[in-house]
């Protein structure tokens, strides 16, 4: 099975590789980990491995948001206009 390969730089992605080959990449032994040095050096390099958070959305601006989709107007359109045949709406058979 070929690695993936990212767009980027043409190299596998860590995920599509054996762990023996990321650890090999990274320069990481995995019985010691990483010395503080090295630890410093890469949070100075890429920073701290932290998300960006966003506070939780309130159920009103949820309501709000729906009613920007252009689909929602015209469904409430379609709902609300009269039925499109000249004697009314069918009688249903059940």
């Amino acid at each position: 099975m070929k690695p993936e390969l990212t767009s980027r730089a043409q190299t596998p992605t860590a995920y599509a590789l054996p762990v023996e080959a990321v650890l090999g990449q990274q320069s990481v032994d995995p019985a010691s980990g990483l010395t503080d040095a090295e630890v410093a050096a890469r949070l100075t390099r890429y920073g701290s491995n932290t998300l960006i958070t966003h506070p939780p959305r309130t159920a009103l601006s949820v309501l709000i948001d729906q009613f920007r989709s252009p689909v929602v107007w015209l469904l409430g359109a379609a709902a609300g206009s009269p039925p499109c045949s000249p004697n009314g709406p069918r009688p249903s058979r059940f």
